[in-house]
């Protein structure tokens, strides 16, 4: 019997910087980590993890306790993806925007900081104009290696901001 070679998963651990007010990366597993946020200067956290699953989350809940503790506004946005569905509606990201374009420094994240983080960072930039081939670069660049996702993410782009 051969056992399958796994392919490590290289998580975003780091507290990666997108723009001046955009920081991007993994959930905020750990006081150590909450903490470094805060001496970065961020004022707000957008968590894209189900909504749902609050009380089952002891991670979920510990984070949202630091952001308090810490004096960070939290905000859960729901993005949830599943196989059929990859890409959520415009007025996802137009809600993830409007937080983002506040002006204070927003660290965004789902659980791992790759897909869901990444399809929300892409569409932000581009609503910045940031042309898609530097956004999927970007991507790229920050763990994010699923072809079909990139090209599916290329064409969403694309179309929606003709």
């Amino acid at each position: 019997m051969f056992i399958k070679r796994l392919k490590p998963i290289l998580l975003p651990t780091k507290i990666i910087q997108v723009n001046d007010t955009l920081y991007r990366g993994n959930a905020i597993f750990s006081p150590v980590k909450a903490i470094r946020i805060k001496r970065k200067g961020i004022k707000q956290v957008i968590d894209l993890r189900n909504t749902n699953n609050t009380i089952g989350n002891p991670f979920k809940f510990l984070e949202k306790l630091y952001c308090k503790i810490l004096n960070i506004k939290y905000y859960n946005l729901d993005f949830h993806m599943t196989k059929s569905k990859r890409i959520p509606e415009i007025d996802f990201f137009n809600m993830v925007n409007e937080q983002i374009n506040k002006g204070e420094k927003t660290y965004i994240h789902c659980h791992y900081g790759l897909h869901r983080t990444g399809f929300a960072v892409a569409m932000h930039q581009k609503s910045k104009n940031i042309p898609t081939n530097i956004i999927l670069e970007n991507l790229m660049q920050n763990s994010w290696n699923n072809k079909e996702e990139k090209i599916n993410l290329k064409l969403f782009l694309d179309k929606f901001f003709q």
